[in-house]
C-alpha cells in the first residue's frame, strides 16, 4: 500500500522542482526533474555549518566532519520526507553515489515542528519510519545524517526550500554556491564535474 501511495505521489508531482519550508509545497512553473534547473541561491556568505559537526546517521552511528576526508568532494542533499521532489531525487542521487569513487553523497534529513514550524534536532519516530520507507522504496544506500543542535543555531535554519544541496571539500569547506531544486543523475554529474574543477583550482593555489 505504501509503495502504491509513493508511486502516485511521484507521478502526480513531476512539475514540482522544490518544496517550501515547514511542509508547504512550492511549485515551479514548467520545471521537471529531467530538465535543467540551475537555480542558485542569491549571492551571500553562509557560515561554515560543518566546522564543529557532531551528529549521528539514521542507524545511530556517530558522525563528524572527518567523513569528508575520504573524498575530493561531497554532495550534501538536504531533504524532507513531506517533499515530493525530494523523494523523486533519492534514486537519482543513488545513481550519482554509485558513479563516483572520489565524490561522496550524503543526505541530511530535516524535520520541522508541525505547530511552530521550527527546525528540530534529530528525528521523531514517525518521521524516521517515513524516511526509512522512502529510502527502502528508492533502493538507496548512501548515508543519511540528522540535524544537530549547533547546526540549528546557524543560518542553516534560514533555508526556505527543499531539496537544498551544498558541496564541500575534504575539509568540510563549501565549494561553490548552494543549489535549490531536484535534479536527475545527468544534471548532477555535470555540476559535480564543475565543482571538482573548483576543488582542483583551489588546491593548485
Amino acid at each position: 500500500m505504501k509503495k502504491r501511495y509513493l508511486a502516485l505521489v511521484l507521478a502526480g508531482t513531476l512539475l514540482l522542482a522544490a518544496c517550501g519550508d515547514k511542509g508547504k509545497v512550492k511549485p515551479e512553473e514548467d520545471t521537471e526533474l529531467t530538465e535543467t534547473n540551475e537555480v542558485e541561491e542569491e549571492e551571500k556568505e553562509i557560515s561554515n555549518w560543518f566546522v564543529d559537526m557532531k551528529t549521528v546517521d539514521l542507524d545511530g552511528n556517530e558522525v563528524d566532519k572527518s567523513m569528508f576526508e575520504e573524498y575530493d568532494l561531497t554532495l550534501i542533499n538536504i531533504w524532507a520526507s513531506w517533499c515530493p521532489p525530494c523523494i523523486m531525487e533519492v534514486p537519482e542521487l543513488e545513481k550519482v553515489a554509485n558513479k563516483y569513487t572520489n565524490v561522496g553523497v550524503k543526505g541530511l534529513i530535516v524535520e520541522h515542528d508541525p505547530q511552530t514550524g521550527q527546525l528540530l534536532e534529530g528525528i521523531t519516530d514517525s518521521n524516521r519510519e517515513a524516511v526509512n520507507q522512502i529510502i527502502k522504496d528508492s533502493n538507496a544506500h548512501y548515508q543519511h545524517i540528522l540535524v544537530w543542535k549547533d547546526l540549528i543555531a546557524t543560518d542553516f535554519a534560514e533555508i526556505e526550500g527543499y531539496p537544498y544541496t551544498v558541496f564541500v571539500d575534504s575539509n568540510g569547506n563549501f565549494v561553490g554556491k548552494p543549489l535549490t531544486g531536484a535534479r536527475d543523475e545527468g544534471q548532477w554529474s555535470k555540476i559535480i564535474e564543475e565543482r571538482l574543477e573548483m576543488v582542483k583550482t583551489q588546491n593548485e593555489k
